[in-house]
Order: C-alpha cells, then structure tokens, then sequence
C-alpha cells in the first residue's frame, strides 16, 4: 500500500507499539541480516512499489533502493484481475539481475506472499544444474508463508535445497534486532 510503516506482524517487540515497525527499522534489520548470512557486498537493492511518491517510495529511495513504480493504469488492471503487477516486475528483477550480474552467488528476497516459489525454485535447479551454487534467501512475513506442503511453498524448498535455501521470518529478524 505504500506506508511507511508494517503492522500486524507477530512481534511482542515494535516501534512504540508491538506489531509494528517503522520501514526505516525494517530496512535496517533485514540488511543486517544479510550481513551476517554473506559479507559480500551488496550489488542492487531493488523496491517495487505502488503509488509513485509514496511514504514507502521516499524511504526506499533515501536508503539507496532502486524503485521499479508500478504505473497506476497497471496498478488498476492488477487490482481488478487480483493478479500482482509488482509480483510480475519482482520476478523479472530477479532474472534480470541473474543475466547482469553472474558472478551474484546470493539472492536475497523479501516478500509479502507465496507467489515467488515457482520462481525461486527455478534459480536454484538452474544454480544446481550450472555448478554455480546460487543461494536464495527469503524474509517474509510469518502470516504470509501459506501452507507449508504445497510443492512450490518456502519450506518445501527449504527441505529440497538445505544447502542452497533458507527460509526466515521477518518477525524473527526484527525480534533479535530489538534484543541487540
């Protein structure tokens, strides 16, 4: 939606409130816990979002993110359909910074749905079958993880590729955050 704020997370920690987080917290969490997990530098961080000049876009913006804005009639089109406009930019992203970027061994994914696993699976079989060990990192929020069993979900790939893929909720990272 565009807020610079996340809410509803299960947290007993929070910015004044449990459950809820300035984005400029988030940010800072997440990207210290890509620190920790590889201390290779960063090559690009990338926000989709929606409207353009939104409090999430400035903030994205003033932390050096890359913003790829969906245009409002695509925007309209996509909440009409329930199709994900920025799902569909995310995962071209994805295969975009595969091609220009190679040498890129660590793909980091925060998201608020499934709907990547399809996506994410098909990087790591490519990795697996072109030796080049790619690893993808998901952070999701915990209420957005789906069930668990379905062929594409995170822990099923988590299951199939333990090596290559990990699976963390948000709520985690923000907790130990707070605990620092």
């Amino acid at each position: 939606k565009g807020y610079d704020t996340l809410s509803n997370l299960q947290t007993a920690a929070g910015d004044g409130v449990p459950g809820r987080f300035a984005l400029k917290t988030v940010l800072k969490a997440i990207e210290d816990h890509v620190y920790k997990v590889t201390h290779v530098p960063v090559a690009t961080k990338w926000a989709v979002n929606y409207p353009a000049r939104c409090p999430a876009v400035l903030e994205c913006s003033a932390q050096d993110y890359r913003i790829a804005n969906i245009p409002d009639h695509l925007h309209k089109k996509a909440t009409s359909t329930g199709k994900g406009t920025d799902d569909h930019i995310l995962q071209e992203t994805v295969t975009d910074v595969e091609q220009q970027y190679p040498n890129v061994r660590h793909f980091f994914l925060v998201l608020g749905d499934i709907d990547y696993g399809v996506k994410v699976g098909k990087l790591l079989e490519r990795g697996k079958l072109l030796e080049r060990g790619k690893f993808v990192h998901i952070v999701s929020r915990a209420s957005a993880l789906g069930n668990p069993e379905t062929q594409y979900s995170y822990d099923n790939l988590a299951r199939k590729y333990p090596d290559h893929f990990s699976l963390t909720r948000l709520e985690d990272i923000l907790e130990a955050a707070q605990t620092q």
